[in-house]
């Protein structure tokens, strides 16, 4: 049955966060609270909200698994779910809408995963709830938000082989949203068929691509031994461009906000103040293009910054992977031209990641910090246990 039962009010929910809910939210978090304790196959527990708002809220959830008839000389394994529901009319057709967004992403290791609540037919949703849910997988450890906050108390550069790990989870985000459903087989972009080519990409935009929608999980043995994987959430506010639109429109287009969250995690200030030309490598010669990355030259003379921080990035950029400069700065072109195709962004990021050791940047004031040991030290540091 469900937890969090006031002591002498059995139907009365005391759930963290919901004093922060409006009357009309705070009446629908009882009627859930009551269905769930209606059905015993599981033990709930209604850990927390986690975010509120006009549109409804979201309920960080807690499965314990197994029975209470006694002591267990095993730890009792435990498992979270995330649980949003819609307030609106509005609302309850954008969950509707990221529901099927999401299920399009199953399997696709940096979109948020659905939850799969024992006894229901299918992930993602809870049929005995009236109106449309949303069950999604609990990430552990946070924002990218709240990432930025502590680079910045930590004051030094995020090491480059951190920011290409980023980069690549990020480029993976992109591959998701082109070929949704698409088996990857640990590849990074889909194989080509036998004609050579490979899938048409879809037209689909996140449309909220941005730091406080994605989010810290945690390390694997696998790509992320070193740095913890970041996962995309939200997808209610997705769309598909027209059929008369190029599908790489929206890939450039995703593509764009990507180059935004690279910026800020290197420290290169905002892309949100100007653009300026600027000289960029592309295969193998140099082109000047109009990019909103200005920042990674200096800080913009309009903030009217003071020495001390004008030096403090100048050193940032300084230690700065010029491969990594060049992409983030196409990322973020004015002209969705000048931005790469998704297909070479994803194989030049992949290349940096699997090819780049410590070694190549002896020359980098930050040097020390680019060993696998120092980045996985630096990763937990900085990535892991966010007070979620």
């Amino acid at each position: 049955m469900a937890r969090n039962v006031r002591r002498g009010r059995r139907d009365e929910p005391d759930i963290p966060g919901l004093e922060r809910l409006d009357s009309r939210a705070i009446d629908l978090a009882r009627d859930l609270f009551r269905r769930f304790r209606r059905k015993a196959e599981l033990k709930y527990e209604f850990e927390r909200i986690i975010g509120h708002g006009s549109w409804g809220f979201t309920i960080k959830m807690k499965v314990n698994d197994g029975d209470d008839a006694g002591p267990s000389l095993l730890p009792r394994k435990v498992k979270r779910f995330v649980l949003k529901r819609a307030l609106t009319e509005g609302a309850q057709a954008n969950l509707r809408r990221e529901l099927e967004f999401l299920q399009q992403m199953q399997g696709s290791m940096n979109i948020q995963q659905l939850y799969h609540v024992e006894g229901e037919p299918t992930a993602g949703t809870i049929s005995w709830l009236r109106g449309p849910s949303l069950v999604s997988e609990w990430i552990e450890n946070g924002l990218i938000q709240d990432l930025l906050g502590r680079v910045a108390d930590w004051n030094q550069p995020l090491p480059n082989r951190i920011l290409w790990r980023l980069f690549l989870c990020f480029v993976r985000m992109l591959v998701a949203m082109a070929w949704p459903g698409v088996p990857l087989h640990n590849a990074v972009l889909p194989q080509p068929g036998p004609s050579g080519n490979r899938p048409p990409k879809s037209r689909i935009l996140h449309g909220d691509f941005n730091i406080q929608n994605v989010m810290i999980g945690e390390f694997d043995q696998f790509d992320h031994n070193l740095v913890p994987i970041i996962k995309l959430i939200d997808f209610g506010g997705a769309s598909e461009l027209p059929d008369d639109q190029s599908p790489e429109s929206a890939a450039k287009a995703n593509m764009y906000y990507v180059g935004e969250m690279m910026l800020s995690l290197i420290g290169g200030g905002s892309a949100k103040y100007g653009s300026a030309n600027m000289l960029v490598s592309v295969g193998g010669g140099t082109s000047l293009i109009r990019s909103h990355a200005r920042d990674l030259d200096g800080l913009n003379p309009t903030y009217k910054a003071p020495q001390p921080v004008i030096t403090a990035h100048r050193a940032k950029m300084d230690n700065l992977d010029g491969d990594l400069r060049n992409l983030v700065i196409r990322c973020l072109a004015v002209h969705i031209d000048d931005r790469p195709e998704l297909e070479e962004l994803a194989q030049e990021v992949e290349r940096n990641v699997r090819g780049k050791q410590q070694e190549h940047y002896a020359d980098k004031q930050y040097y020390n910090n680019e060993s696998d040991v120092a980045i996985r030290r630096i990763a937990g540091e900085l990535m892991c246990n966010a007070k979620t």
